[in-house]
């Protein structure tokens, strides 16, 4: 039974290639990238660039700080943190935090009866690093220590992704990331009697697009790939931003529920962000993300920050 309630509460963030283990990492962990779709693998994020992909801090110019605070419905959260430095050799590293859960679930026992509430969290401290080959390619690493907790059951693990990005001009740029390799939880004393139960993580393979139409826009695409249970799932997504100045405009889709389901129906969200002079020589990047949610999910909004020198 107990087995059974950590299975279901991958369904909290189900409609982002959920319903498995790890499910909360596969949203977004700031409103830049999730305004354009979850979609930011072949473009430079300041101070989220280690969540997308590990490769993008082979640019990191300086010392850079995202921090991201999610208020979402059906009393879900996300908050994440990154610090990233700038490397000698043309490489970068970053150390990472992520944390994402759900309060007030209302606790039933196999009759149906009331035993209160409880809730639920997932998260991650993250090791990252990234270096360029030569003038087109970057490649790198993260190493996660991943942690899950629902009500008094917790579980531990360890996880890996690795990235890379070709450019193949100033305008056009690919990238292949896989997420969660060799991820797994062990969950420790479910109950008097049980023994520990290994819980894998499915991979999660994305291909980007980036390209700069213009001076002022930035289109961007994704297609990811995870084959749990042999399901061969797929999820398309696309944004688009337009820079005007200091401001940005954004828009992105996703695909809810994966190309091999009957029905193409997509998730919309809209999003702007603001560079500020704040002090001499230091500016931060200030995102906000309006989620439209799925039908009857509910509106979720999303804001980040970023120093950026």
């Amino acid at each position: 039974m107990i087995r059974l309630i950590i299975i279901l509460m991958g369904f909290n963030f189900a409609d982002y290639l959920g319903g498995f283990a790890g499910s909360s990492f596969r949203y977004s962990t700031n409103a830049r990238d999730m305004a354009l779709g979850n979609t930011l693998v072949s473009d430079y994020n300041e101070g989220f660039n280690a969540f997308s992909n590990p490769a993008l801090l082979s640019r990191v110019a300086y010392n850079e700080i995202g921090a991201s605070q999610f208020s979402m419905s059906l009393d879900r959260y996300i908050q994440a943190f990154s610090f990233s430095q700038s490397l000698s050799g043309n490489a970068g590293a970053s150390i990472s935090f992520f944390n994402s859960g759900v309060s007030n679930i209302d606790g039933r026992d196999l009759y149906n009866n009331s035993t209160g509430s409880f809730s639920s969290n997932e998260g991650y401290l993250m090791l990252s690093f990234g270096v360029g080959i030569n003038q087109k390619m970057d490649i790198g690493l993260n190493i996660k220590t991943i942690f899950n907790k629902i009500d008094q059951y917790s579980a531990n693990g360890i996880s890996a992704d690795i990235g890379m990005i070709y450019n193949f001009s100033d305008e056009i740029s690919v990238s292949l990331v896989v997420d969660d390799l060799f991820g797994e939880y062990s969950w420790e004393g479910l109950n008097e009697t049980s023994a520990s139960f290994k819980q894998s993580l499915p991979p999660v393979s994305s291909l980007g697009l980036s390209y700069k139409v213009s001076e002022l826009i930035t289109a961007l695409s994704k297609i990811d790939y995870m084959n749990p249970d042999d399901l061969n799932l797929f999820r398309l997504s696309s944004g688009i931003e337009i820079e005007r100045d200091l401001y940005m405009f954004r828009a992105g889709a996703i695909q809810s529920n994966g190309i091999n389901n009957k029905s193409m129906e997509a998730k919309l969200m809209l999003g702007v962000g603001s560079y500020i002079e704040v002090f001499q020589n230091r500016i931060i990047r200030l995102d906000y993300c309006i989620d439209f949610g799925r039908k009857n999910e509910g509106i979720n909004n999303l804001f980040s920050i970023s120093f950026i020198k």
